[in-house]
Order: C-alpha cells, then structure tokens, then sequence
C-alpha cells in the first residue's frame, strides 16, 4: 500500500483529537474512535505489521465485550467483525489454534444474529464459513476445508444474483478455493468448473472495472493452469499462461507477469520463456522499488 503512511497518519491524528473531546460527549463518539481503532488496525494488517494490529484489534474487541453486556444487539455484530479480523490475521501468522477459536466464535455470533435478520447477515455469515474454509486449508485438512467453503459458496451464489457488484468477486473468490481443494484430490473435472465458473465472474467485473479485478482474472487463469499442467492438459495451460502473461504486461502487472511466464516455462521447457520470466521478475522488482520512493 503506497499511501500507507499518509493513511496511518490522519488515522492516527483522528484517535488523538477524539481523546481531547469533552468526556460528556463521549457516548456518542465513542462509535467512531472504535471504528478508526479497527481501521487502523486492519491497515497495519494488510501491510504485515502483524503485532500492531493484533493490539489494535484486541484493545477495540475487549471494549465492545464489555459495551455488549448491557447492549448486546449493538454490539454483538461488532464484536463478530473484530473476532474475524483476529481469526484471519492469527492464520497468517501461523496461530491457528488461536485463529480456530476467533473464527468459530465469531462464526457463532453471526448465525445466531442471522436467524433474527438472515438477509442482512448471510455475507457476514458466509464470510466466517469462507475464512475457516482458508484456515483448514491451511491445516492441509482438505476436507473440512471443502466443507466450510461449500456452505460460503451456497450463501455467496445467491448473494452475487442479487447484488452482482457487490457479491460477485466473493461468489468468484470461493469458487476458486473450492476449486484448488479438487485439484489436491485429483477431481480435475469439478476443479474445472469452479475455475473456469470464478474465471468467468472476474471477467464479467474486471470488464466493467478493469483496474479492481484484472488481477484477479490473472490469478484465476494461472490457478485453472495449474491444474490443467497437473493432469497432462499441455495445451490448456499453454493457452491460459499466455493469457495471463499478455493481460499482465497490459495492465503494467510485473511480478505476476512473471509468474505467468515461468509456469508457461515449465510447460514449454523452454529456456527463453524462463530468461524473459527472470527480466520479468527483475523489472518488477525495479518498479515496486520505485514506487516505494
């Protein structure tokens, strides 16, 4: 994230002024100094600084459990989006037994709110069922695995028909994980569909927004590859590859570019392919550099 620091910044200046309010006016701000603290949060998440965020995450969940006791139907969907952000964040750091707890509560929290209001909380819903999904994953429990991102996948399926921007690129983003737990079972038929199905919502996005979801089409394309090179279908993969080299270098997406072009290496075994995937690679490295500056 370029702007990160710009970001950290003004989020940062906005927790101190809240802290100069007068405390009568407090109760009805507090809303908003817990929503920056969590957003804050989430950005030193996305940008790897692992124990800031946790802190930040801990500090505004241990509020909002307190705040819940005497107003549960406030808070509790709050304490649920906290409880996922920790659940997520401990799985990329290889906590899982901590992510486990975190993601089943919160998991237990929104169905309960659900049956209350089910259309307003089945994407909360479904994203604790898709995030537990990525932690067995992570577990190599391929199975459980499957299991959590089916039930997403039912709930996302009709969320996209009613919502397609907002819905499709989740509907999509199951659908390829689903897909990745066929290929480790060698069920390459069904791996197929769900790559090919999530293919075919990310071009359906990235047609009308180009700059949001062309990555994702790339990843899609490289994924279905992948499984197509797995199971001895050269020539499927040879024309996915080039696919997601050609829209990498349109969009300026270097590294994936590369990518892209050593997975084609691999089929080709072609030592030009795997020295242009290396420039690739090198050039990608010399733009984010710049970027950084």
């Amino acid at each position: 994230m370029r702007r990160y620091p710009h970001a950290e910044k003004i989020l940062k200046k906005a927790l101190e002024s809240w802290k100069l309010i007068d405390k009568a006016e407090t109760d009805t701000l507090e809303g908003d100094y817990l929503t920056i603290m969590n957003i804050l949060g989430s950005l030193y998440d996305e940008v790897g600084r692992f124990s800031k965020a946790e802190k930040f995450y801990l500090d505004v969940l241990h509020i909002y459990v307190n705040r819940e006791e005497n107003n549960p139907n406030m808070y509790r969907r709050q304490t649920a989006m906290v409880l996922n952000n920790l659940g997520t964040l401990y799985f990329k750091i290889g906590k899982l037994d901590e992510s486990t707890r975190a993601l089943k509560k919160a998991l237990g929290i929104r169905e309960n709110i659900a049956i209350g209001n089910k259309e307003m909380n089945d994407a909360d819903v479904a994203q604790s069922l898709h995030n537990l999904g990525v932690l067995y994953d992570i577990k190599n429990d391929n199975l459980k695995a499957r299991e959590y991102y089916m039930n997403a996948l039912k709930m996302r399926k009709t969320l996209s028909r009613e919502n397609v921007d907002r819905y499709s690129s989740e509907y999509a983003s199951t659908l390829a994980k689903l897909g990745s737990t066929y290929v480790r079972s060698k069920e390459y038929e069904k791996a197929e569909g769900c790559f090919i199905e999530a293919l075919n919502e990310y071009r359906m996005l990235a047609d009308k927004y180009p700059l949001s979801y062309t990555k994702d089409v790339i990843s899609t394309l490289n994924g279905l590859g992948i499984m197509y090179r797995q199971n001895s279908r050269y020539q499927d993969a040879e024309k996915v590859f080039i696919e997601a080299v050609e829209k990498s270098k349109q969009m300026l997406l270097w590294l994936d570019a590369a990518a892209a072009t050593n997975n084609l290496s691999i089929i080709l075994s072609c030592d030009k392919a795997l020295d242009n995937s290396r420039k690739l690679l090198e050039l990608s490295i010399l733009f984010f550099g710049r970027k950084k500056i």
